[in-house]
């Protein structure tokens, strides 16, 4: 038997919309160019891009 020959390459992991690593520095990174083009681009619209692009959940903390 080679080592290769069962390999699947088929995911079956559920994703995680957590990471602690993805704050707001590095979110104002990816999307500053959406921002700066859309000014008055409501939070809520922030909030999905962001779990569509980056599959994390934002949310607002004090």
């Amino acid at each position: 038997m080679h080592v290769g020959e069962n390999f699947h390459d088929e995911h079956n992991c559920c994703v995680s919309f957590r990471n602690k690593l993805v704050n707001v520095k590095v979110i104002t990174k990816h999307f500053e160019a959406t921002i700066e083009d859309h000014s008055k681009i409501k939070l809520r619209e922030i909030q999905r891009r962001v779990a569509s692009e980056m599959h994390v959940n934002v949310n607002m903390t004090i």
